[in-house]
């Protein structure tokens, strides 16, 4: 009896710590899909198949973080148990050998499984992954012992409202930027405090390693060995060879057309400086002008500074302003700092004395006017960005009282049905 009773238990934490385990993983993977796309972006580079599934990462993040998050859902609920356990024991089959190839020849920095929230390195990710295979291995064997945790009449209503709503979280945060932000270049963040390496810490030493292509092979190469021109570059990576303290931001380097250093200019400006981000001009929301236009106008009036930053080349630029008629000027920085700093195509930073004090998307560009007062209300000048916590706290509440509710009801209908069918019954008799 005691054995049952220990073996009962056991199957329980291990069923409740794999749903939290995917819980997390689907709920910070759907607060920032745009982050997730550019892993898989990464993986799909490596392997030389950018041309036929890069335009769809983004569509496969949002569904990565769905599946991950219902799986969590049906786990600790109980919903489907033999086809959610059979199906986790499938896709644990499947990701392992994808995270040890991963750890062997390190395609990304860090694996993606846990968004930014939590970074795994190549080997740690095949390490929690392994141990999940087991876990999942010891479920299936005990799937008939796995108890519902509600009762199976409202499991529809929960998968309907789960899907709703992990991927309605995920598109607000395509169309808007993450409701959290785990990145170095989150408000309240100075770049120039960031950057330092503290008195006395330990330097750490880096490589660049480049990723070239010739005749359809791929070779890595590093500064002193770097290739003639018969090989195209297909991108950079940075390996620490030896490690010491790591500064939160390493990548931070903005130059002009001439390649001049513009660090200094932009990052020890005491008023406001604005700053639109532009990662891929090519791809960028051309549905912008007249918002830009009222921030031009804005900046000109107060004397700020605006321009904006971007990877595409200069002929990529001068074809953005003509058919924009932007103004400001245009300086130049890494794809993947680009965006790191926010995600959106463009995104505008607002900054003061190297501090990041808000960001908006190009679908929320703060509308300026001549009132000053509205305009300070506009760009809600100061940190306005919540704890982490707190959102977490009111994403869990958003997702918890309706569902309680929809318990409620669906409950509340049963039990008028057992009224009604009694009642009947009792009149045929």
């Amino acid at each position: 009896m005691q054995n049952n009773q220990l073996h009962r238990v056991t199957l329980n934490v291990v069923c409740y710590l794999v749903s939290a385990t995917f819980l997390f993983s689907g709920f910070v993977k759907a607060i920032d899909p745009r982050g997730m796309a550019y892993k898989l972006d990464a993986y799909v580079n490596h392997l030389g198949i950018a041309s036929v599934l890069e335009q769809y990462t983004l569509f496969w993040a949002i569904a990565l973080a769905a599946v991950e998050f219902l799986i969590g859902v049906y786990l600790l609920f109980g919903i489907r148990r033999r086809l959610t356990v059979s199906f986790l024991f499938l896709m644990m089959v499947v990701f392992t050998p994808v995270t040890l190839w991963i750890a062997l020849y390190q395609p990304v920095h860090d694996c993606g499984c846990f968004g930014d929230a939590i970074t795994l390195s190549g080997w740690q990710s095949f390490a929690k992954n392994l141990v999940l295979l087991l876990m999942s291995v010891f479920l299936f064997k005990n799937i008939g012992k796995l108890s519902p945790l509600v009762d199976p009449s409202v499991h529809w209503a929960y998968s309907l409202y789960s899907m709703v709503y992990i991927v309605g979280i995920a598109l607000w945060s395509v169309h808007y930027l993450p409701m959290i932000d785990w990145r170095p270049y989150k408000v309240g963040t100075s770049i120039r405090q960031a950057m330092t390496i503290p008195d006395g810490a330990k330097q750490p030493e880096f490589e660049q390693q480049f990723i070239m292509e010739k005749d359809g092979k791929r070779r890595t190469f590093t500064l002193n060995d770097y290739p003639d021109s018969t090989w195209r570059f297909v991108s950079r990576r940075e390996v620490v060879k030896s490690k010491g303290y790591i500064p939160p931001i390493t990548d931070f380097f903005i130059v002009d057309r001439e390649g001049n250093d513009m660090n200094g200019y932009i990052l020890n400006d005491t008023t406001l400086t604005f700053m639109l981000v532009y990662p891929n001009l090519d791809e960028a929301n051309h549905n912008i002008a007249d918002e830009v236009e009222l921030l031009h106008d804005y900046c000109q009036d107060n004397r700020y500074r605006l321009f904006g930053v971007t990877a595409s080349s200069e002929s990529s630029v001068n074809e953005w302003c003509n058919q924009t008629g932007a103004a400001y000027p245009f300086y130049y920085a890494d794809a993947s700092l680009l965006k790191t700093m926010i995600r959106s195509n463009p995104g505008l930073i607002m900054m003061k004395d190297g501090t990041i004090l808000n960001k908006w998307s190009s679908n929320a560009l703060p509308l300026l006017y001549a009132d000053d007062k509205r305009s300070e209300e506009a760009l809600r000048i100061g940190i306005t960005a919540e704890s982490s916590l707190k959102v977490l706290i009111k994403s869990l509440l958003i997702y918890v009282i309706p569902l309680l509710f929809i318990t409620l009801a669906l409950r509340f209908r049963d039990a008028r049905r057992q009224r009604r069918n009694k009642v009947s019954l009792a009149n045929s008799k």
